[in-house]
């Protein structure tokens, strides 16, 4: 099992889009604790990675801007690709 930390805004944004996109990890979420506007997880490595799988397709398809730079959905994915790569 893995501890991963993640900021509140960053998680209620991947919830709001896993229920959309894949629907089957919401229930792995629900073991969680708040506290001080971080959001605790304890995952097996398997959702953990595939989490992660779907932050980088999802920044590679809608991620960067026309300089390829990161716009603003690219730096929340990479946040939330940052917390499950541990």
């Amino acid at each position: 099992m893995l501890n991963i930390k993640i900021k509140k805004n960053d998680f209620d944004f991947l919830i709001k889009n896993l229920k959309k996109l894949k629907p089957h990890l919401i229930p792995t979420l629900n073991n969680s604790d708040i506290n001080n506007g971080n959001v605790t997880l304890k995952l097996d490595d398997e959702i953990s990675n595939e989490i992660n799988d779907w932050a980088q397709e999802e920044i590679q398809k809608s991620g960067y801007d026309e300089n390829y730079d990161l716009n603003n959905l690219g730096k929340i994915l990479q946040n939330i690709s940052d917390c499950f790569s541990q």
